[in-house]
């Protein structure tokens, strides 16, 4: 999918080369996300983003009219990413905490079915809807990534009133990536403006100003300055699903549970909901809930492996 965004590549990354630990700040409280990161070797900040999603699908229809199944799944990812990186940049204890280099990852997930976008059924009774439907189907479970790059605290702080600072990012390609059966990821960039900051009277406290794509605005700060503008790296990843012909009495059984009230799809592939799924094509962690290949390409786009996310001991 298209990201609507510029993508910045850090122009120089000495703590990737140095092979520096990066932190990981997760902008969900998604159980299944968290188990795979963490399955994966990674210890991540959890944060919720508290985002009104009705309200981030009904901006992007103002913005583009009628947004494709991906862009609406990217936006929210985005949307999740942004709304945490906002508060990082607050002095927060979080944010305080976060001396070395970081990636803030949000995603999101929806189903695509019969045309239909769905998301969580939250009610026994819409999941029993749901599965009546989709029973014995075939459908695609669409995962939204959003990756920034926070910079670590010494690139990114500066204390007291400086000279101007400017920074010239680098203009990246387009670039379309094939990613697996029926994953196809195009991301748009382009030149990044270059970003100036002028420090203002000697004593005074210098503002911050940072942008990173369309709902960033400053929040002033007596401590530091942040000297970054950046984009997200944005993908969406699409897995193929093929529903077992379940009956009706598993149905009300599962949902009974209450298991995949919170589940786009309204299953599970990790849990119970994985004795009515035949078969998937592609990315099973994709359908969990975030895909560590996409993690991975963010990872190596911004200048990291993924053995730098490794928690070690």
């Amino acid at each position: 999918m298209a990201s609507s965004k510029e993508s910045y590549l850090h122009p120089h990354n000495p703590q990737a080369a140095a092979g520096q630990r990066l932190q990981v700040v997760l902008a969900s409280t998604s159980p299944s996300r968290l188990s795979i990161l963490r399955s994966a070797g990674v210890d991540p900040i959890v944060i919720a983003s508290g985002v009104d999603e009705d309200a981030v699908v009904a901006d992007l229809r103002t913005r583009v009219g009628e947004p494709s199944p991906k862009d609406v799944v990217a936006a929210l990812a985005e949307a999740k990413a942004q709304a945490v990186v906002d508060e990082l940049r607050a002095d927060s204890p979080v944010a305080a905490a976060l001396t070395g280099p970081a990636v803030l990852i949000g995603g999101d997930s929806m189903l695509l079915i019969d045309g239909e976008l769905q998301g969580k059924p939250h009610t026994a009774e819409e999941t029993v809807k749901r599965w009546r439907n989709q029973r014995g189907k075939m459908a695609e479970l669409l995962t939204g990534h959003a990756v920034f790059y926070l910079p670590a605290r010494a690139e990114r702080q500066q204390s007291g009133p400086v000279d101007a600072v400017t920074q010239q990012a680098k203009p990246v390609d387009t670039a379309t990536q094939q990613a697996g059966p029926k994953d196809t990821v195009t991301q748009q960039s382009g030149p990044v403006d270059t970003v100036t900051q002028q420090a203002e009277a000697a004593g005074a406290a210098p503002p911050e100003t940072a942008t990173a794509g369309a709902g960033y605005s400053p929040h002033p700060t007596s401590t530091a300055k942040l000297l970054w503008r950046q984009d997200p790296y944005v993908e969406v990843s699409t897995t193929t699903l093929h529903f077992a012909n379940a009956s009706d009495a598993d149905i009300h059984a599962y949902a009974a549970t209450g298991e995949p009230f919170g589940c786009a799809g309204a299953f599970t592939l990790e849990a119970l909901g994985g004795w009515f799924i035949d078969r998937i094509e592609g990315d099973p962690s994709s359908v969990i809930g975030l895909s560590l290949p996409v993690v991975r390409r963010a990872l190596e786009h911004f200048g990291y492996s993924a053995q730098a996310t490794w928690n070690r001991g």
